[in-house]
């Protein structure tokens, strides 16, 4: 089964993804591909793996991407279909981080044929903030943000919520739930 987990900034995707790295190591993870240059923290494959621009026009003409899309209009990031397709043939469970763009297109791709392998082996689970207020206080919190910016997260999220009906499940949590509590549900609707 491939799940995409998908929700708006300052869900707690990130941190839900890393506990099902800690508790499931027989789950896979797999890199999407960039064209972004590498940040001094960064290696290949940590965060993405990193390719030329000329890299990425090459997979896109052989029809090698699940999906991809352009981000803050530079950098390319993109999914690629074999390391998805090998570990399904395998039996595996794929978990991989997705907005809502890149699950617009996957399904585009599965509706014309190229992403046969993925019917009936596709799990789409968006995790829903408990309110607005919540969102706000996760997103200021984490570092400073200028207003601009947060506003611009906040249309996104209310867009993202808008859409939530395309997944095959929602994980919805409340104010009061832990980080261990919405992991809980979250590995309940994967498992």
């Amino acid at each position: 089964m491939l799940v995409l987990i998908l929700g708006p900034s300052g869900v707690g995707k990130g941190t839900q993804i890393k506990l099902l790295q800690e508790r499931h190591p027989e789950f896979i993870f797999p890199k999407s591909v960039s064209t972004r240059k590498m940040r001094p923290n960064e290696s290949d494959g940590n965060p993405y793996y990193f390719i030329s621009n000329d890299q990425f026009d090459e997979y896109i003409q052989n029809n090698d991407f699940l999906e991809y899309a352009v981000v803050h209009q530079s950098a390319r990031y993109g999914t690629l279909k074999k390391p998805v397709k090998e570990a399904l043939l395998e039996n595996k469970t794929i978990i991989k981080e997705l907005d809502i763009q890149g699950l617009k297109n996957i399904l585009a791709t599965i509706k014309q044929g190229d992403a046969d392998f993925l019917k009936n082996h596709l799990k789409t689970i968006f995790i829903m903030p408990p309110n607005e207020e919540t969102l706000i206080e996760r997103i200021t919190g984490r570092s400073e943000i200028k207003e601009i910016e947060l506003n611009a997260r906040l249309e996104s999220a209310r867009n993202e919520i808008n859409d939530a009906h395309l997944c095959t499940d929602i994980v919805d949590t409340d104010t009061k739930d832990t980080v261990e509590e919405v992991y809980k549900k979250l590995e309940a609707v994967i498992l």
